[in-house]
């Protein structure tokens, strides 16, 4: 983002006039459910859990929200695809930003 020319970083939020926020946010689509396994002697839990991401600015001065937007990234079974999908995700946020500039 440095690298657009629009951006100068600063050393604290005060110095700021906009603050960029990346945040993760996992969430459950409330049909979750747990089984009892008498064998184990484990519940195992069931249902549709997950996470998505959130591109979002701030007016530095006011903390007021100016700007925003959210993707969730694609699922995978194997870790390293995870985290290939966790990259794709917030590229897509910043690419929507650049977009808007």
């Amino acid at each position: 983002m440095k690298r657009w020319g629009r951006y100068e970083v600063v050393g604290s939020p005060s110095e700021a006039d906009i603050v960029i926020e990346l945040q993760y946010r996992p969430y459950s689509n409330g049909n979750s459910y747990g089984v009892y396994n008498q064998y184990t002697k484990t519940m195992q839990s069931y249902g549709h859990h997950g996470a998505d991401f959130a591109l979002v600015i701030y007016d530095a001065k006011s903390k007021e929200q100016l700007w925003s937007v959210s993707d969730e990234p694609g699922s995978a079974l194997l870790v390293s695809n995870q985290r290939k999908e966790v990259v794709k995700s917030i590229n897509r946020l910043i690419s929507n930003l650049k977009s808007r500039m």
